[in-house]
């Protein structure tokens, strides 16, 4: 999953790259990125994850409880764009969006009655709202193409959990989050819209883990999550 997002942004690279050397092209949108305010849409996959960090409890348990990682998931995002022009190559945006992911946690451990080992996973399927507070700068225009970093946080409240009603001798997870977001991308001008491509990564700030009293929690030290997202940006 992660291989295709990064292929689907070289690919989109390339394409803006190609639209950039064409002989004599025609300036597309000539006066649009001068308002003060506009309004879009995006499309997104995703692939999520945690980043995890064990605790004391499973390094003295290591002889039942074997390894505990994180396991990850494709996604999809949908939501709206709303960008302020703040100066010639910095703008403010505010993205609130609709996001699907799967993740979750695997435990392996030693089996009682044999030399195996029993692999068990705790997943989590969730839709968040998300609402990612970003500052984007631009550089120079080049015809119909130019090149932008992004930044910012990004709070999220889960509308869907299947955990939630789990016993609390599993694995439970909390149903908000912060992260931080940065990023990549091009802009590519058409006649009638921009299409902007980006790849974009999310770094949790919050411990996602719930405080149970269970070998699942027990095991864990913090629990943050990770996405890789690839973004297409109408405006």
């Amino acid at each position: 999953m992660k291989k295709v997002l990064f292929y689907g942004f070289i690919a989109a690279f390339t394409i803006g790259l190609a639209q950039q050397r064409k002989a004599k092209p025609t300036r597309h949108l000539a006066f649009f990125d001068e308002k003060p305010l506009h309004y879009g849409f995006v499309f997104a996959i995703n692939y999520a994850s945690y980043g995890l960090k064990p605790s004391q409890y499973f390094y003295d348990h290591a002889d039942t409880l074997r390894r505990v990682e994180p396991s990850g998931r494709g996604g999809f995002t949908v939501g709206g764009i709303m960008n302020l022009r703040l100066h010639e190559h910095f703008d403010l945006r505010f993205t609130p969006q609709y996001a699907f992911y799967e993740k979750g946690v695997s435990y392996t451990f030693k089996d009682k009655l044999s030399p195996r080992t029993i692999t068990e996973q705790q997943l989590v399927e969730a839709s968040f709202v998300e609402l990612p507070i970003l500052v984007k700068y631009k550089s120079k225009r080049r015809d119909n193409f130019r090149m932008y970093v992004i930044g910012g946080i990004k709070p999220s409240l889960s509308l869907s959990n299947k955990n939630k009603d789990q016993r609390p001798d599993k694995l439970r997870f909390n149903n908000h989050d912060l992260t931080m977001d940065y990023g990549l991308g091009c802009e590519i001008y058409y006649p009638l819209f921009k299409l902007s491509p980006e790849i974009r990564f999310s770094n949790g700030l919050m411990d996602m883990k719930a405080q149970d009293q269970n070998i699942y929690a027990h095991a864990i030290q913090n629990l943050r999550s990770q996405t890789l997202t690839f973004m297409l940006n109408f405006e």
